[in-house]
């Protein structure tokens, strides 16, 4: 015979059963508290997941969003501390899109002149950014 403590209506009761019933019996308290962890963690995982906090009204930003406005504005900030004509070179080449030779015909600057002076603009970004 063995003693197993067990709760009856809320009262924790001592009661001698044979050792092979204790020993279910132990075994179904295990899987019952086993089981109670499991359906708390499913219930603080969903309470917890992007999409429970969205339902109930929590706002998030991407974090490619932040860390790209964090990028842009250093880029922004490093183009600043270009000369006017440099700014110019860079806001018509990669923000309007224009080509690089119709830019560089409307400076009245040859093709090659023009690459080798946007290569320097680049670098003196790329020092500016490091």
């Amino acid at each position: 015979m063995t003693t197993i403590k067990c709760e009856i209506n809320g009262k924790v009761t001592e009661i001698e059963v044979e050792e092979s019933f204790a020993s279910a019996y132990l075994e179904i308290e295990a899987e019952s508290k086993r089981e109670q962890w499991r359906q708390d963690w499913r219930n603080r995982k969903h309470n917890c997941s992007l999409e429970a906090m969205e339902a109930q009204g929590v706002q998030f930003a991407a974090p490619d969003t932040l860390e790209e406005d964090e990028e842009k504005a250093e880029l922004c900030k490093a183009i600043s501390q270009l000369t006017a004509e440099q700014q110019e070179i860079i806001r018509r080449v990669y923000f309007n899109g224009e080509k690089k030779s119709e830019v560089a015909k409307s400076l009245g600057i040859a093709n090659s002149s023009f690459t080798e002076r946007l290569q320097r603009i680049l670098k003196k970004l790329k020092d500016i950014l490091q």
